[in-house]
């Protein structure tokens, strides 16, 4: 017995019997309206068990002049289940587009004038990834700074150019690193026809375009089949420039009607039992319409065959 009176034994049932009466009311307190209680309601039923890993940075650097941003990447924890994003915040939401996994700006970034919200070329957005199996959320804030480029004109780009082209058609989309904010032909350019027009012009992005269809003549006598053009291109918010040539070749259309060298009629004196009347001769001035066929016509037409001999 101990100093109460009480055998040790007595204290060891005592203890027992508090223990059996607690784990009975913490069972009642998680039992069902029909006396039972459930495995999935002693669990918490809160809890996300499966959730997604953002593997791609909440940093990105993408250039200027480009929309693409990042392929968005992760890592479910689930054993077949995916994660789906969407854009859910930041500051520059609104400059962002989101399809899939495909990140991009809502449109073409420029380093030289920047519309993040302060301005300073750091675009803040926040992208939510929730997994398919429990729909449990990860949230990454990302921020993306576009990158500055110098400005250039990429060498070695040329075109050809089919003779009467008509004015204003494009002929070369000059490509750019940087985006040009004017520029201008200085050497290479040519006025054939003599009227005060040049044969091409630019637009403000350097691309080159027809100016004068005139000066395009694949026949003409003195007339330039090809040309080197000297394009300068500049950026006035950045105070770049750039030079570089780009080439264009001259290529034949069919705008010439054949020609009699005999003329435009003819009389002759046949003598009977035969059937050769006679052989007239062609040309052509363009150089990629061969004449191919024959055909007469007329009263008579249906007493005659006409036959094409020999060249072009």
């Amino acid at each position: 017995k101990t100093a109460f009176g009480l055998r040790t034994t007595d204290l060891r049932n005592i203890a027992i019997g508090l223990a059996a009466a607690i784990l009975l009311v913490m069972v009642a307190g998680q039992m069902s309206d029909s006396g039972s209680a459930s495995a999935s309601s002693l669990e918490e039923t809160s809890e996300k068990r499966f959730t997604c890993t953002f593997t791609s940075s909440a940093t990105q650097s993408p250039n200027e002049d480009q929309d693409d941003v990042v392929t968005l990447t992760y890592t479910a924890s689930g054993g077949g289940n995916t994660c789906s994003f969407a854009i859910t915040g930041g500051a520059d939401a609104a400059d962002f587009s989101l399809s899939g996994v495909d990140l991009d700006f809502a449109a073409t970034a420029d380093y030289e004038n920047p519309v993040d919200a302060d301005t300073n070329n750091a675009y803040v957005v926040e992208i939510t990834a929730t997994d398919s199996a429990d729909s449990a959320t990860t949230v990454q804030t990302m921020t993306a700074t576009v990158q500055d480029l110098t400005l250039a004109i990429t060498s070695g780009q040329s075109a050809n150019v089919a003779e009467n082209t008509a004015a204003d058609a494009e002929v070369l989309n000059t490509a750019t690193t940087d985006s040009p904010t004017a520029c201008a032909i200085t050497l290479g350019n040519t006025d054939d026809d003599d009227d005060d027009n040049d044969a091409f012009a630019v637009d403000a992005d350097c691309g080159v375009k027809v100016n004068d269809a005139g000066d395009l003549d694949f026949e003409g006598d003195g007339y330039t089949s090809s040309w080197t053009l000297t394009l300068l291109a500049t950026n006035g918010l950045s105070n770049e420039q750039a030079v570089q040539t780009v080439t264009f070749t001259l290529t034949d259309a069919n705008d010439n009607a054949p020609v009699f060298s005999d003329g435009d009629t003819d009389a002759v004196a046949v003598n009977e039992g035969g059937t050769t009347v006679g052989d007239y001769d062609l040309t052509d001035a363009d150089s990629t319409d061969a004449v191919n066929t024959c055909t007469d016509g007329s009263t008579d037409a249906a007493d005659f065959t006409p036959t094409k001999v020999s060249g072009t």
